[in-house]
């Protein structure tokens, strides 16, 4: 099947589970030289009046965008696909630092989930040693979280635990929360931040 092909048919399966608009891009990360520029399009169908149909993608070869300017945008996305990018003259230390006090900055609007891919790919694409790495992570006071899908999933049964106690509390009435956050750990405010994320999780489920 060729590449172009491919694209295609992932973006019926897109449209087909999610039913809204898809924005097709092809990101390569790879460090080949290109001989010649790659499809950005395949042929699907014609009609009687515009004959061949087309659908059309984006494709972006990351090693012709510099490090130093992907850093600079807001979105988290570029910032990430800065490690990937030509890192020619830049500082992969500053790199990662610069991704992390993003990522810090943005933490209590990212669900845990999204905090351990980012995590993961931090990790498999950093230039710096693993020390380093963890010493800037205390810098930004990003540790604590998940760092594999087993901690995660660790991470979130003790998270449900907890709000099932907490819950259980609630529901008796009486309690107040200076006796909740001793007893569990989890102040009111942690609560409705957890329960907010167990929502927004669900949501996503049934969709």
């Amino acid at each position: 099947m060729a590449f172009s092909e491919r694209v295609y048919e992932y973006h019926c399966y897109a449209w087909l589970l999610k039913r809204k608009p898809v924005w097709r891009i092809v990101l390569f990360t790879d460090d080949t030289v290109w001989r010649k520029p790659v499809s950005d399009q395949f042929w699907y169908g014609f009609d009687s009046k515009n004959l061949k149909q087309y659908h059309k993608f984006d494709v972006i070869k990351l090693k012709s965008h510099m490090s130093s300017e992907l850093i600079q945008k807001q979105s988290l996305l570029c910032k990430l696909l800065a490690l990937k990018a030509n890192d020619k003259d830049t500082d992969p230390e500053k790199l990662v630092r610069q991704i992390y006090q993003s990522v810090s900055e943005m933490r209590e609007t990212l669900s845990r989930d999204k905090l351990l891919l980012i995590e993961q790919f931090v990790s498999f694409y950093k230039k710096i040693s693993h020390e380093i790495y963890e010493r800037i992570k205390k810098e930004v006071d990003m540790t604590g979280y998940a760092e594999t899908i087993s901690d995660y999933y660790i991470q979130e049964g003790e998270r449900k635990a907890t709000l099932s106690i907490i819950n259980k509390l609630l529901d008796k009435g009486g309690v107040d929360w200076s006796f909740i956050t001793n007893t569990t750990g989890v102040n009111q405010q942690q609560y409705n931040q957890m329960q907010q994320e167990y929502q927004q999780l669900s949501a996503l489920k049934k969709q």
